[in-house]
C-alpha cells in the first residue's frame, strides 16, 4: 500500500516494465515466464485482494 492505493491500483494503466535483463539471464535455463488467462488472473485478484473485475 502506498498513498492509500493497493499494488494493483498503483501499477494499472502504466507502462510495461523492461525485463530484457531477466529474459537474457534466464535464457537456456528452462525457466519460463508464467502465463495467465484472463479467467485465472481475475480469480487470483478476487481471492487475494477482493478486486472484482467489471465487464463493459
Amino acid at each position: 500500500m502506498y498513498d492509500g492505493r493497493s499494488t494493483v491500483e498503483l501499477y494499472q494503466d502504466t507502462y510495461r516494465w523492461d525485463c530484457k535483463n531477466v529474459t537474457n539471464f534466464l535464457k537456456g535455463s528452462g525457466i519460463e515466464e508464467p502465463r495467465f488467462s484472463d479467467e485465472e488472473l481475475t480469480r487470483y485478484l478476487e481471492n487475494s485482494i477482493g478486486f472484482v473485475a467489471t465487464t463493459s
